[in-house]
């Protein structure tokens, strides 16, 4: 009976430890997760991501999600925040001891159950490692001990070995981060830094070429063009100069007709971009006002003409 209840009472510990490590590890990636997500929304860093190609069609849209605006870059911003926690994490981990060291301190213990409990309760210490180690043994002072030690242990509860204060930390945390961060996708919140036009003041290497549009009828201007793309070709004015507008000789057909076979392409669909950033922004539903007797009028002839 003595044999089996220290042995078990070992066990449910180390179990215990187990799962509250997990815990641990759990809210410190959360809170660290969300709070470096918190940190580089408000700073807008996703309006770094106009700077590469490929996700510059996602800034400022979002997914439809009902009462919240989260928005695209925001959705990658997360992950590769989780990724960076994880990572860091990790390497803290795995050289906290050096680290310590290198900043003259003295690195913490990782404890397991028995730590736990002698520092808990005192008169455990190295009798409940001791008696453990030598349950299979019956001589007359291994008995005495796990008998002693057996009467000691009994009212002791597992859950002493949580840390309340490290748990209660990391959801207040984990609350206050995802509270702000739910403020902000339900009102839309925007920050009105600007990191993109920062970087590319700085280093103009990373500024993404687009080309020149003409506000006024959104074609490309193009000042090396010999010839317009819309209306009448350029024509002298030079009074007294008479020019050649006669067509050479084979002009008249579509281009259709000049290719060749060789000159047909299989047909390779565009990359997918979402709807909203390429629709236009401006459409009325009604005509101008003071020119819809005129528009009607037109296309009216226009079909009977045709």
């Amino acid at each position: 009976m003595i044999f089996l209840d220290i042995k078990n009472f070992v066990l449910e510990n180390e179990a215990g430890v187990r799962k509250n490590k997990r815990l641990y590890k759990i809210l410190d990636f959360l809170s660290v997760t969300l709070f470096l997500l918190l940190v580089a929304v408000l700073l807008n860093l996703g309006d770094l991501f106009k700077l590469i190609p490929p996700l510059e069609p996602y800034v400022g849209l979002s997914p439809d999600i009902p009462l919240l605006y989260i928005r695209y870059d925001t959705i990658i911003l997360f992950f590769i925040c989780a990724i960076v926690t994880y990572a860091g994490l990790y390497l803290y981990r795995r050289y906290r001891s050096k680290i310590y060291i290198w900043a003259g301190r003295t690195p913490p213990k990782d404890e397991n159950s028995f730590d736990i409990m002698e520092r808990l309760h005192p008169e455990l210490k190295d009798r409940l490692r001791t008696a453990y180690d030598n349950l299979d043994d019956n001589n007359i002072i291994a008995a005495d001990l796990k008998q002693h030690v057996s009467k000691d242990i009994e009212g002791i509860s597992g859950k002493e070995l949580t840390n309340k204060k490290k748990i209660r930390a990391g959801l207040v945390a984990v609350a206050f981060c995802g509270i702000i961060l739910l403020a902000i996708f339900f009102t839309g919140f925007t920050s009105p830094l600007d990191p993109a036009s920062a970087v590319t003041e700085r280093l103009p290497s990373f500024a993404v070429d687009r080309p020149d549009v003409d506000p006024d009828n959104s074609t490309t201007v193009n000042e090396s063009a010999s010839s317009t793309a819309v209306g009448t070709p350029p024509i002298s004015e030079d009074p007294g100069v008479e020019i050649d507008v006669t067509l050479p000789p084979g002009s008249g057909f579509g281009p259709g007709e000049l290719l060749n076979e060789s000159d047909n392409k299989t047909f390779e669909p565009s990359k997918y971009y979402p709807p909203e950033s390429l629709s236009s922004t401006h459409f009325y539903d009604t005509l101008p006002e003071g020119y819809a007797d005129l528009i009607k009028d037109y296309f009216q002839k226009l079909a009977e003409t045709s």
